[in-house]
């Protein structure tokens, strides 16, 4: 990302016209993972990331659109079959409000990579990170960042 208080602002703004729960592909997503049980929060959230990342190769936003950096929704994503972290977190943001779960959209920095975004789910205790440039499941104690190297900037409550 390049100017980072220009993306936290236009991702602040435009956040709610980027989520597509009604897209056809979050619905076949969202309707796999409803029709399984789940024992545990970090089962569904895991399995969530697989899922996703099955489905959508990352690439960067310029050799997908030509730009520095560029918000896909997930209609723009399906269409290139591949997208950055924002475009993970719009997707995977999408699915979950879909199924009726709330969770939160962050922006902020991750250690050694700059800019970045995630997707957040509170509960039991805990914040559950989804992360998709290396996919993978963060559980912390609840908001306590020192164990991982995310540092949160903005975010978006998606209820």
């Amino acid at each position: 990302m390049t100017d980072f208080s220009g993306n936290v602002s236009f991702f602040t703004e435009n956040f709610h016209s980027l989520v597509q729960p009604g897209n056809s592909v979050v619905q076949e997503v969202a309707s796999e993972l409803n029709s399984l049980s789940y024992a545990r929060i970090d089962s569904f959230l895991s399995a969530l990331i697989g899922r996703v990342r099955t489905i959508f190769d990352f690439d960067t936003d310029m050799s997908l659109y030509g730009l520095d950096d560029y918000w896909a929704s997930p209609d723009e994503m399906v269409q290139a079959g591949a997208g950055d972290c924002d475009d993970f977190a719009l997707f995977a943001s999408s699915v979950l409000h879909a199924m009726g779960l709330p969770h939160d959209v962050v922006m902020g920095y991750y250690q050694g990579a700059g800019g970045h975004a995630w997707v957040e789910v509170h509960g039991e205790g805990s914040t559950y990170i989804l992360e998709f440039t290396e996919p993978q499941l963060h559980i912390i104690p609840e908001s306590d960042y020192s164990f991982i190297p995310y540092m949160p900037v903005a975010r978006v409550i998606v209820e």
